[in-house]
Parts: C-alpha cells; sequence; structure tokens
C-alpha cells in the first residue's frame, strides 16, 4: 500500500487532538478524496482504506467532530507551516497567540471563510 502524506496528515490530526484532549473538533483538509473516503459510509477498500479505517476508528472519540474540505487556496496556514516543517526538524507547539511566519495567512484563511480565493484586502499570496 502506498501512503500520501495527506491520508497520513489525517490520521496524525485525530492523533495529536486526542493527545491534547480537545473536545468536538473540525477537521479540515484539502485532499477531497481523503475527506471523501472519510465521510462515506461503509468499509473502505480502497488502496487507502486501512487508514482510512483507522481515522474513522479514532474519530469515533470525538463524538460530533466533522471532516471537512477546504479549498488548498483557503487553507494558507497549512500550506506555510508544511513549507516550515521542510527546512525544520524540531517540533513545534503553538496554543495562544500564533508564530509571526503565520499571522498574514492566518487572517486571509479566516476572511476567506473556505473560498477558493483570498479576500483583496488579504495581500496573501499562496506561494509564498
Amino acid at each position: 500500500m502506498v501512503l500520501t502524506f495527506r491520508e497520513a496528515g489525517a490520521r496524525e490530526g485525530v492523533v495529536l487532538a486526542l493527545s491534547l484532549g480537545t473536545t468536538s473538533p473540525i477537521f479540515e483538509g484539502d485532499a477531497a478524496v481523503v475527506v471523501a473516503a472519510v465521510n462515506r459510509a461503509g468499509q473502505d477498500y480502497s488502496n487507502i482504506g486501512t487508514i482510512v479505517e483507522d481515522v474513522r476508528h479514532l474519530q469515533k472519540q470525538f463524538p460530533g467532530s466533522l471532516f471537512q474540505f477546504t479549498y488548498k487556496e483557503a487553507n494558507g496556514v497549512a500550506h506555510r507551516l508544511a513549507r516550515f516543517g521542510l527546512h525544520n526538524v524540531d517540533n513545534y507547539f503553538w496554543f495562544e497567540v500564533p508564530p509571526d511566519l503565520i499571522q498574514d495567512a492566518l487572517l486571509c484563511d479566516v476572511l476567506s471563510r473556505g473560498q477558493a480565493s483570498c479576500p483583496p484586502r488579504c495581500n496573501f499570496s499562496f506561494y509564498q
């Protein structure tokens, strides 16, 4: 089985939420295939089925949690953090104040509310 970062990311997001003790989280991702697979009823026999089933099993510990699709352009924070992670081997956690490297992307993500494009007043380039 070939495991992509998208499936692994979905699983790791749920594991992180469990370790933090969150309640009713909303998991967002820009991989429509993964989000649809997690939300689809019944056994998943696809090539990503094992991970999808694992995510579903872990998600059961969060009554009321959701997996939802978001356009990658509306997910600038995740993109910025992923690029940051490519060049850093240390683990970082931020809980109160977001780090400077994502503040503009965070503003754009919030203002775009899942739209396919960033509002003009954001002045944020997705590919920064």
